[in-house]
């Protein structure tokens, strides 16, 4: 069976802000205007930092410190909605995509510039494609309802992967061997684990909506 256009998750939650809009308080719109720039403002900002990375350089103090402010933006545009009690349909919908397509830029220019091996790009990549398709799919059956919060494990996870990223280019790397193999090991390995406990967590708060 095909999808019609306004069925796919991110479709309708942009037709169910329109809708909510006109009643929505001018706090409300603003803090909910201002989320959605946060959200939107992550990959932007990376794409041009991983875009201005040479291959074999160590980053510089300015990318380094750039990354790492990107990194702490995650979870600032859920926080300005919640102040604002600008909470939205899209918003709910835009965060995670957000957050999946600032991973992938990262990887996918560290695999270009040989920093990353495919295998752990490819796992990755599929790891976050699922586990964002079935938290949708969640999403939408539930009407916006279900528990699709991340847990513990999948931060932990996040915040791995992000140190990972991090250090990887860094000058210590150089003086200890396989430090890299290893910190990348220890970031795909968590992301499965999380992603397998995501699944199953996903597929439990699904059978309360069918």
């Amino acid at each position: 069976m095909r999808l019609r256009a306004e069925q796919l998750p991110l479709v309708s939650s942009i037709e169910e802000t329109i809708s909510k809009w006109p009643e929505m308080s001018t706090k409300q719109k603003l803090g909910a205007s201002a989320a959605s720039l946060i959200t939107i403002a992550g990959p932007v900002a990376r794409l041009v930092v991983e875009s201005g990375k040479a291959k074999n350089t160590t980053p510089d103090f300015k990318q380094l410190a750039t990354g790492i402010a990107i990194d702490l933006r995650d979870g600032l545009d859920g926080k300005v909605a919640r102040a604002t009690d600008g909470v939205t349909p899209l918003g709910k919908e835009l965060d995670p995509l957000a957050d999946k397509l600032d991973f992938l830029i990262q990887e996918w220019f560290q695999y270009k510039r040989g920093d990353l091996p495919a295998i752990h790009l490819g796992l990755r990549i599929g790891r976050d494609a699922l586990v964002t398709a079935l938290r949708s799919h969640v999403m939408d059956i539930s009407d916006g309802e279900a528990n699709v919060a991340a847990a513990w494990y999948g931060k932990a996870s996040t915040a791995v992967r992000q140190v990972s990223l991090r250090s990887t280019g860094l000058p210590h790397e150089r003086d200890i061997p396989h430090l890299r193999s290893a910190h990348q090991l220890a970031a795909t390995g968590l992301l499965l684990y999380s992603g397998v406990k995501n699944v199953k967590g996903l597929l439990d708060e699904r059978q309360k909506y069918i």
